[in-house]
């Protein structure tokens, strides 16, 4: 890695919550709901924001859509299951957009997904749609009742291959081995992913046998969003200002990237 400490992308340290309000929400699957908001906020795909609901809590979340603004959730959590149940008409606190974006790169570009990674990928799917740039998706999930976004996929004229860790949906396989064939029988012009940080690990790995430019947006916890607290921290980078879309280049011999990370008491756990 680069001895220097990469400049950050701040947002305003004088950055306050601004009241959205709930407009409706869709059912992705059991447990995952997009919920949107009654206006726009000028992000991009790849970027995320920090949704605060007063006396819960505040955390980031990858913007699924800009105009208007549209967050996609999982319920896995209490944060997560107090706002899985919002409904229209609910107000909310949101700051930024925070981080880096994807850079769409040549015409003919593979997105690689697991879980509810696909949601910034289903916003650059549509970003690609609109400039011409020809995309092939890999969706990746447990099992099938899993499988989220494959309609916008579809509606972006995506080229789609469907896997499922248990075969119950799609390939039996995992995302980075479907890529992986892709890959060897076909050239893409550049490789971006989002999921579970091995999964990334892995892809990235591919990506550089086979020569091919690998961007990944990397999750880690955020706390601030701004580069301050250095929660999110992952070897000498922060995910929420110096990304959370890193190239593969920028990741090479990160001691961080998918083996550690910090928790949300600072302590440093495995992914293994």
């Amino acid at each position: 890695m680069n001895d220097s400490f990469p400049k950050p992308v701040l947002g305003s340290l004088y950055d306050v919550p601004e009241t959205f309000t709930v407009t409706k929400t869709r059912q992705e699957n059991y447990r995952i709901k997009t919920v949107f908001f009654d206006k726009a906020l000028p992000c991009s795909p790849g970027q995320f924001v920090m949704l605060w609901i007063p006396g819960v809590n505040e955390r980031p979340l990858s913007a699924y859509r800009s105009d208007p603004l549209a967050i996609t959730i999982a319920n896995v959590g209490k944060f997560s299951g107090r706002v899985y149940v919002l409904n229209p008409g609910d107000r909310v606190g949101i700051r930024g957009p925070y981080g880096n974006r994807f850079e769409l790169h040549g015409k003919n570009v593979l997105l690689v997904g697991g879980g509810y990674g696909l949601v910034p990928l289903s916003f650059l799917a549509e970003e690609a749609k609109k400039r011409g740039v020809k995309a092939t998706v890999v969706i990746g999930a447990r099992n099938g009742k899993d499988v989220i976004l494959e309609k916008d996929f579809e509606i972006a004229g995506c080229r789609t291959f469907i896997c499922t860790e248990d075969g119950s949906r799609g390939l039996r396989a995992r995302s980075p081995d479907v890529a992986a064939a892709l890959l060897a029988k076909e050239k893409f012009s550049a490789i971006y992913g989002c999921g579970p940080e091995k999964m990334e690990e892995a892809l990235v790995q591919t990506a550089r046998k086979h020569r091919t430019p690998c961007f990944v947006s990397v999750e880690r916890h955020m706390k601030c969003a701004f580069g301050i607290c250095g929660a999110c921290a992952c070897g000498d980078r922060l995910a929420c200002a110096h990304g959370p879309v890193f190239s593969a280049e920028e990741l090479e011999g990160n001691p961080d990237f998918g083996k550690t990370f910090l928790d949300w008491g600072g302590k440093r756990q495995s992914y293994e």
